[in-house]
């Protein structure tokens, strides 16, 4: 069990970290003793019992009283910061220390002590030189910077404190953010911003599509970042827009059965736009003409009936729903009313939000939102591969995008070869078969013909995630599976100290995949070598008995 010393304007960061971080905590009670106390505030550890003490806190007064307090330094804002093989990128204030202590974490490149730990009695105290919860509350309401994309900032916070657990000789039990037998899941996405080129005749999106496919096709050709099979696709595309507006060709950029066909029984989900030639607005005013789209309900029917027939999901591609209630209310009707279903997802169109958002969609009536990802790059914008709870939302639970063709291949974005692409997606994948969770794709319809020519990309992505253990469900399902797993609770077993109860909430279904035990075991001798970790289904029943290994030594 975990104690946590903090203040009461950090309580909300605080459980959300622990439901992502899903173990065994409390708020310290001395009449409760705990093997791990972690500290937000100056501590007294001769008034403490327990094996570890972490003591977060970028203040620089002496304040963990004991013969052999360490000597705070410098304070910076902001950090990159390296220990135990991970890094973090850190936002707020951070204090650096004296070398006069064993290092555990330092900064990126010059080296300066961030975390040092000391021992007093049989008591292991690592000082850390920032506020971790108020780290996780900046990730969670404002997330990384586009820089700072590429590291699992937050899942590597929870990384860390299970390693000085465990390397504190004590064991962890944990649920983790997995089903039994994969290793991390995928949600496949698909914004609709258009059903078709037929709808666009002589407006931007249309002239636009004819300089790309011939002068930027050349360009691409010329540079080799394309073919010149490419470039003659493109233009015989171009050539065929008059048959395509009278009807006598097929529309080119109406694709959902070629996605149909490439994922087949795959769970995917489709977000429509409510209204046509609506643009919204921003925060500062009307948006720009161009965010609007030009297709309607009645153009959007068949296909979603055609798409629910298969299988797949539905959701609103938001307009004005991040900004206003009433409007979330109304566009969120309008496809409920086509798609005939009551728990709608929502992602917004171009990813407008801001942090008063969630309680706008919750109050709105959302199941979720996905829009918590990046326009410009690819990555973990709120530094996890987890499903979470934003701040100021009791219910509406946030899924997380992490890749998006448009910011991989899009000129005005990344623009990047394919080579190039596929380096940063398999280092997002491999990162979740590190830690689990998921990661969540969005790939816009029309990617798949010209000018784009993004399928082949698509279809290598499926390709690879298949050969792995990965659970690929609908978003909605998803969610439901990650509201299992934060239902449940643990508690003390006051007859034996060495065993927890887990339980899962009342209101919580069973789900059929149901959830993962986890026990990690610390390592028999020093230096963590041969830390391991056992798993156990927990697919039937409310509650779970875990026995807790007894704590080991481990020599310095």
């Amino acid at each position: 069990m975990i104690g946590v010393l903090c203040g009461d304007e950090e309580i909300d960061a605080v459980r959300e970290f622990f439901e992502l971080f899903k173990t065994a905590w409390e708020r310290h009670d001395r009449d409760r003793p705990c093997d791990v106390i972690v500290a937000t505030r100056p501590v007294d550890l001769s008034q403490l019992e327990a094996r570890l003490v972490v003591r977060f806190g970028s203040d620089a007064a002496v304040t963990d009283r004991g013969p052999g307090d360490v000597s705070p330094c410098e304070l910076r804002e902001g950090a990159l910061v390296e220990g135990s093989a991970r890094r973090l990128v850190l936002h707020g204030p951070v204090r650096l220390f004296a070398e006069d202590g064993r290092s555990l974490m330092r900064v990126v490149p010059s080296g300066e002590p961030v975390a040092v730990e000391r021992r007093e009695g049989s008591t292991r105290v690592i000082r850390c030189g920032y506020d971790l919860f108020g780290e996780i509350g900046r990730l969670l309401v404002e997330g990384q910077p586009p820089e700072a994309a590429g590291l699992p900032t937050l899942d590597h916070h929870i990384d860390l404190l299970r390693h000085w657990i465990v390397d504190s000789g004590l064991s962890v039990v944990e649920v983790p953010p997995v089903p039994p037998g994969y290793d991390y899941a995928v949600c496949l996405t698909h914004d609709v911003d258009f059903i078709g080129i037929r709808n666009h005749r002589g407006d931007h999106t249309m002239w636009g599509f004819v300089g790309r496919a011939t002068i930027g096709a050349l360009r691409d050709v010329l540079t080799g970042r394309a073919s010149l099979r490419t470039l003659i696709r493109d233009v015989r595309a171009v050539l065929s827009l008059p048959l395509v507006y009278a009807g006598l060709a097929d529309d080119f950029w109406i694709d959902f059965d070629d996605y149909v066909e490439l994922e087949r029984d795959l769970a995917a989900t489709y977000f429509f736009v409510a209204s046509a030639d609506r643009a919204g607005a921003t925060a500062n005013g009307p948006a720009s003409s161009k965010r609007a789209v030009r297709y309607g309900p009645d153009d959007a029917r068949p296909w979603i009936d055609r798409l629910q027939a298969r299988g797949f999901e539905i959701g609103l591609h938001g307009i004005d729903a991040w900004r206003s209630v009433d409007a979330g209310r109304e566009e969120g009707a309008a496809i409920a009313s086509l798609a005939g279903r009551e728990a709608l997802g929502v992602r917004m169109h171009w990813l407008y939000f801001d942090r008063d958002s969630p309680t706008r969609l919750e109050r709105a009536g959302f199941a979720y939102d996905a829009t918590s990802g990046y326009n410009e790059t690819v990555g973990f914008r709120a530094g996890t591969h987890q499903v979470f709870r934003p701040p100021g939302a009791s219910t509406l639970l946030e899924l997380p995008l992490h890749i998006q063709d448009t910011s991989l291949f899009y000129r005005r974005r990344m623009h990047l070869r394919e080579p190039q692409a596929w380096a940063l997606c398999e280092s997002i994948l491999c990162s979740a078969a590190r830690h689990g969770g998921i990661v969540t794709i969005s790939w816009h319809t029309r990617s798949l013909g010209p000018e784009r020519h993004w399928g082949r990309f698509y279809s290598r992505l499926l390709e690879h995630v298949l050969a792995q253990r990965v659970c690929i469900r609908s978003a909605l399902e998803t969610v439901r599976w990650f509201e299992q797993r934060r239902s449940v609770e643990f508690e003390r077993v006051a007859s034996d100290p060495q065993l927890l109860r887990l339980r899962r909430g009342r209101g919580a279904t069973l789900e059929p995949r149901g959830l993962t035990v986890r026990v990690h075991r610390p390592a028999a001798g020093p230096d963590g070598v041969g830390a391991t970790y056992a798993d156990a289904p927990w697919t039937d029943g409310r509650e779970r008995l875990v026995e807790v290994p007894p704590a080991r030594e481990t020599p310095r």
